[in-house]
């Protein structure tokens, strides 16, 4: 299964600057590691959306767990393209 951490990696640096010290990889956190807030959450998904074939939020079934790390998000990208995929 795909992880889509090169497409999360690409909406982070779209978004702005990594912290120095910071190294993007599966276990960054959004929010202790990059200082994400609601707003680049929101833009962050948007970029995801533009930049992921046939993806798209379904916020409904987003909840904050989903995303607190690269990895975690990345595996909510995945189970939601299969979804996706499954009822096409």
């Amino acid at each position: 299964m795909k992880n889509y951490h090169a497409e999360i990696f690409e909406a982070i640096e779209e978004i702005g600057d990594v912290p120095a010290g910071v190294t993007l990889n599966g276990d960054t956190r959004f929010e202790e590691d990059l200082a994400f807030d609601s707003g680049s959450f929101i833009e962050l998904f948007l970029i995801i959306e533009e930049s992921v074939p046939g993806f798209t939020l379904g916020a409904a079934r987003l909840a904050p767990e989903d995303f607190t790390t690269v990895n975690l998000l990345g595996q909510f990208i995945a189970r939601r393209m299969a979804e996706l995929t499954e009822s096409a």
